[in-house]
């Protein structure tokens, strides 16, 4: 298996429990560490990871879907060593579905980010979370990578649910040139 591991932010760890939707996942239990209880680890099949690794607490759930992708609820973020903040949303649906994805302020450090009262009800953001903005990356016909700046992946680290939030407004692009690719 390729050195991967599900995203975590610190101690705010980024998923949700979600068993019933991929019957390629092997279950099993583990122990880890100083962890006085099993801890349930499943097994998402990957074009690109392999046999994924993660934790319950590792899933995010999109109940609304992607756009172009609406079917596909539930995903897990992966980096792997020497690419971050580089990430992978790996969908646990779908083993070929991986988007790459930096955090927005990497991209524009003065982001300011819209989100729709739809979007916020469905994250159920309280004042107290702070929410993980994340752009997804595309390789434009040129082969340079470009940034979508304009419906980015916001998470709710609390509760573990995520949408792609487009904004309403043209004030970023769908396809921002990234400085140096």
């Amino acid at each position: 298996m390729k050195s991967s591991r599900c995203l975590d932010q610190g101690d705010r760890s980024i998923g949700v429990l979600h068993t019933d939707y991929d019957l390629t996942k092997v279950w099993f239990q583990c122990w880890y560490g100083n962890c006085s209880s099993s801890t349930w680890m499943h097994i998402a099949i990957t074009e690109r990871f392999g046999a994924l690794e993660y934790e319950d607490a590792a899933a995010l759930q999109f109940p609304k879907g992607l756009p172009g992708f609406d079917e596909r609820r539930h995903f897990v973020l992966v980096e792997q060593a020497g690419l971050a903040p580089l990430v992978f949303l790996q969908s646990l649906e779908t083993p070929e579905l991986c988007f790459l994805a930096l955090p927005v302020q990497v991209v524009d450090a003065n982001y300011d980010a819209s989100v729709a009262p739809d979007d916020l009800e469905t994250l159920a953001i309280d004042p107290s979370d702070q929410p993980l903005c994340l752009t997804l990356l595309a390789a434009a016909e040129n082969g340079r990578l470009t940034a979508n700046l304009l419906a980015p992946v916001v998470i709710n680290p609390r509760t573990r649910i995520a949408v792609q939030a487009v904004r309403s407004d043209m004030r970023y692009s769908h396809q921002h040139a990234l400085a140096g690719c």
